[in-house]
């Protein structure tokens, strides 16, 4: 509740109440980014996503990579059966090497669905992947085209895609725990609670940032 966009990243498992509660979230409102991990076990539906499965490729080249917006997405892909799915239903915003659809969106209900046919995230997980590509852009300008962009930035945020910001809290305490992955020090800037806070952080470092979280008056 609250959140304008829900990001479900490289689902593997998907039970029916989890269904079920992606469905009203989205026909109530919400926008969804939806990236698939196991079509078997955790795709969200043709009812939802407006796409279903057309056939399953031997051929990674002919599903790994896509375009949208100006950015390139190279994608590795696990050896096996891979996916193809057709459009029903959503819009086809980006295709794969062989025409099948790779990022679709789907008007449900008040909201929309966005879906990508590949575990985005998962591949993501391994060394120097981070630094091919602006992965991050696909998150951003997502965002950009609901007009969500502004939302955002409420934080902990921190302004290089390097950089993880996680936040660990007890009562009013809060600690930002600040993480750069990328193997070279980055500059950056940490924005919290209507404070910014910036850092110079070497290779892999780590960074804790403690602060009091402000009461909010109600009605």
């Amino acid at each position: 509740g609250g959140h304008r966009m829900l990001i479900c990243p490289s689902v593997r498992h998907l039970t029916l109440a989890d269904q079920q509660a992606l469905a009203g979230y989205v026909a109530a409102g919400g926008i969804l980014l939806y990236t698939g991990g196991d079509l078997l076990h955790g795709f969200g539906g043709e009812a939802l996503f407006g796409v279903r499965t057309a056939d399953f490729t031997l051929r990674a080249a002919d599903v790994d990579s896509f375009t949208w917006q100006g950015t390139h997405y190279p994608l590795v892909r696990e050896p096996g059966q891979l996916p193809v799915l057709a459009a029903t239903t959503a819009a086809v915003l980006a295709a794969f090497p062989d025409g099948s659809p790779a990022l679709t969106r789907h008007r449900y209900g008040q909201g929309v669905a966005y879906h990508l046919n590949a575990p985005f995230e998962r591949q993501l997980n391994a060394p120097y992947r981070l630094q091919e590509e602006p992965w991050h852009r696909l998150y951003a300008d997502i965002a950009a085209a609901e007009g969500l962009t502004d939302e955002l930035l409420a934080g902990p945020t921190a302004d290089s895609p390097e950089v993880e910001a996680t936040v660990l809290g007890r009562g009013d305490e809060r600690c930002a725990l600040v993480i750069n992955h990328a193997p070279r020090p980055v500059r950056t800037t940490l924005r919290h609670d209507g404070r910014s806070e910036p850092l110079d952080l070497g290779p892999k470092a780590v960074h804790l940032s403690t602060w009091t979280e402000r009461r909010k008056a109600h009605a």
